[in-house]
């Protein structure tokens, strides 16, 4: 069984959003912008659908922006007052601000929730060892931090039905592997004077889908993005070239041709479907 994200959001369901939310932080001296970000992830979440056997599952957002902005202000107070020590505690309210806003209803109507249990004590031993050793190692260590990230974040996101936990994800990728798809991805990126960045932003999305998996209702899943970095490549070059000539007008349009290619070409298998597809 396969199921796959599509996306349906629209340059110009998004343009008045994005005018409104510039304008309105401007003019507020940037005291808005926490609900000009609300505004557009609602309209990502709006216009983002699953599509399974029984049926369309529908996606919404219900955080608000004045919640984002405690947080935001919180959290840069202490993150300056400790040093950056408060950052991992900091990133986790953020990912349970994200998660307790993330709903979706299914085929039967019936809500499903995201929840986040991770905790700022697990994410800094996470956070200063990829600093530390990402300097000492002059940051070889990366893919190994990223790796480490990955399975902290996933392991603490849980997926509730009717407030009873049905869900659960894992990431199963290691460092030595991702370690080499940055290096070809950087040594490609560098020979190409950037042009390679499509393939490369493919390949992560391949990696990091590729080592997710999911169970939900004891039924397990994996995700696969199968997208390509030349569909990718023309993506971004439409995108980039409309919005030089219109001034940047064109801009809420790249950005819906972006996620309509990256969410629509994200599918989750389960055990059959992922043993036929093809090697």
């Amino acid at each position: 069984m396969e199921t796959r994200l599509s996306f349906h959001g629209t340059g110009g369901s998004l343009f008045g959003r994005l005018l409104g939310g510039v304008l309105l932080t401007m003019l507020t001296f940037g005291i808005f912008l926490p609900w000009a970000i609300v505004w557009v992830a609602r309209w990502l979440f709006e216009n983002t659908r699953l599509d399974t056997a029984d049926g369309e599952c529908r996606f919404r957002f219900t955080g608000g922006g004045g919640r984002l902005l405690g947080l935001m202000l919180v959290n840069g107070l202490l993150c300056l007052l400790t040093l950056g020590i408060y950052t991992p505690w900091a990133v986790v309210e953020t990912l349970r601000y994200v998660c307790d806003g993330s709903e979706a209803t299914g085929p039967d109507g019936r809500p499903w929730r995201l929840r986040f249990t991770g905790t700022g004590g697990q994410a800094f031993p996470i956070l200063l060892k990829g600093v530390v050793f990402g300097i000492l190692t002059l940051g070889i260590y990366v893919p190994w931090f990223l790796v480490g990230f990955s399975k902290w974040l996933d392991q603490g996101t849980r997926l509730d039905r009717d407030g009873v936990e049905t869900g659960t994800a894992t990431f199963d990728g290691a460092g030595s592997e991702l370690l080499v798809t940055l290096v070809i991805g950087v040594l490609l990126m560098f020979v190409t004077l950037g042009l390679y960045e499509p393939w490369f932003q493919v390949s992560l999305w391949r990696y990091f889908h590729g080592h997710t998996r999911f169970t939900v209702n004891h039924r397990p899943w994996s995700a696969e993005f199968d997208g390509t970095g030349w569909n990718y490549f023309l993506q971004l070059l439409i995108g980039v070239l409309l919005t030089m000539v219109t001034l940047g007008i064109y801009t809420p349009w790249m950005i819906a041709r972006i996620a309509r290619f990256r969410l629509g070409h994200s599918r989750f298998l389960s055990p059959d479907a992922a043993e036929a597809r093809p090697a």
